[in-house]
């Protein structure tokens, strides 16, 4: 084998080195994609409808796409109707989304480029409400907290979260 040949064996063996590397890197950047914390403030702003209700169903289509059909009892943002289908489909590598019937909650929705709605923030948006106490996870900041320090689900009263996202819906004019 010539000096030539070996110069070009070491050049491919180089290059496909560089481009495992490159996938690996690739590859582990997205399956180690994780949801940062962000402010409550920012949920509200990010959702275009916002509904406090029920689960009714949660079924999966032909295709074996997961939805969730929540009763809606008041809507915060937005003007629904009786009735929300929201895909239970991830956005996200890390994407939590998840409906259990007969769960009471609060649902922050945005619509995703499928024209359905989703639960916001991957799936954080979700904050089941138990009692008068509403439980919120801790990859949504309440105002008075700094992430990441936060690192359990915390529970707000019912009274007072209503209070707060009314008031910042109100701010965004909508």
């Amino acid at each position: 084998m010539s000096a030539e040949d070996q110069l070009q064996i070491r050049a491919v063996c180089s290059r496909a080195i560089g481009l495992g590397i490159v996938l690996g890197l690739i590859s582990f950047g997205v399956s180690s994609a994780k949801v940062a914390p962000v402010k409550l403030s920012e949920v509200i702003t990010k959702s275009e409808l916002i509904v406090v209700g029920k689960v009714g169903s949660v079924a999966s289509d032909s295709s074996a796409q997961q939805s969730a059909i929540l009763e809606v009892e008041e809507a915060w943002r937005g003007a629904p109707g009786s009735t929300v289908r929201v895909s239970l489909e991830p956005t996200w590598p890390c994407d939590i989304s998840r409906a259990i019937v007969a769960e009471r909650g609060i649902f922050f929705l945005s619509r995703h480029a499928d024209a359905q709605w989703h639960i916001s923030h991957s799936g954080h948006g979700r904050m089941e409400i138990v009692g008068d106490q509403v439980a919120v996870s801790p990859m949504v900041l309440l105002p008075d907290e700094v992430g990441p320090s936060v690192t359990e689900v915390r529970k707000v009263p019912l009274q007072i979260m209503a209070f707060y996202v009314r008031a910042q819906v109100e701010k965004l004019g909508h």
